[in-house]
């Protein structure tokens, strides 16, 4: 167990990163990629088939490495800075409740706060900060457990962030836009097909989609000479609240 010692100083400077670290996700979403075992990328594992550079087998070539970004970080980068900021508001929330303690007891249930140490599964290793805190850094790649990386910044799977309780997801993102959320919720569907259940032009329908793509309430990939609109888990919250 790695064991990370705070100090009073330690605690007073301790934050959440307000952005995702984009050379994390890249790491991470490597992990992700080469990880044969079940875990919540199936499709976008499966989407990226046939895409990426041979050369990405060698995890050190960075021309390949940057490929990948472009591939299968880079189209997805909205959605995973607002499940960042969700994430973030969680924290600050937790923070502002019940101070850090509160924000280190509900990090990861795989984390323990023992004031003044932290328990974080890894190695066993005693980490002092010396007064210079912890960064906190969620992570959508990284989703298995947190991990210590520079014995300064503590990466943990970011959490959802629940949505709301609208009285009517119409009236609060308009009723075409929860139109398209509900012919969603029953699978996968293209622009057009969006369009034609929802009694709007095609132009409008793309409109839409960007706007709720934007708002991480759904993921948008290609397929052939089409593109594939499908929920995010914040598109099925949304839709939850009605």
């Amino acid at each position: 167990m790695l064991r990370i010692h705070f100090t009073l100083a330690d605690v007073a400077n301790t934050s959440v990163a307000t952005e995702p670290d984009a050379d994390l996700e890249l790491r991470y979403g490597l992990r992700v990629l080469f990880d044969g075992g079940p875990s919540p990328f199936g499709d976008w594992r499966r989407g990226l088939r046939g895409r990426l550079p041979r050369a990405l087998t060698d995890r050190e070539d960075t021309t390949a490495a940057e490929r990948f970004r472009e591939l299968a970080v880079t189209p997805h980068w909205e959605q995973i800075r607002s499940r960042v900021a969700a994430d973030r508001a969680g924290r600050t929330r937790a923070l502002l409740d019940g101070g850090t303690g509160l924000l280190l007891r509900t990090l990861h249930p795989a984390v323990r706060w023992d004031a003044p140490v932290l328990e974080v599964p890894g190695p066993d290793r005693e980490v002092r900060l010396d007064g210079g805190g912890l960064l906190l850094q969620p992570s959508v790649f990284c989703w298995r457990r947190p991990e210590l990386h520079e014995d300064r910044i503590l990466v943990y799977p970011a959490a959802a962030e629940p949505v709301p309780e609208p009285r009517d997801l119409g009236a609060l993102i308009g009723r075409a836009r929860a139109a398209m959320l509900s012919v969603l919720s029953a699978g996968g569907a293209s622009t057009s097909e969006l369009a034609l259940r929802t009694g709007v032009s095609a132009a409008t329908a793309s409109q839409h989609a960007t706007i709720l793509r934007s708002a991480g309430a759904i993921s948008t990939r290609r397929a052939g000479q089409s593109v594939l609109h499908s929920l995010t888990p914040l598109g099925e919250r949304m839709l939850e609240t009605r």
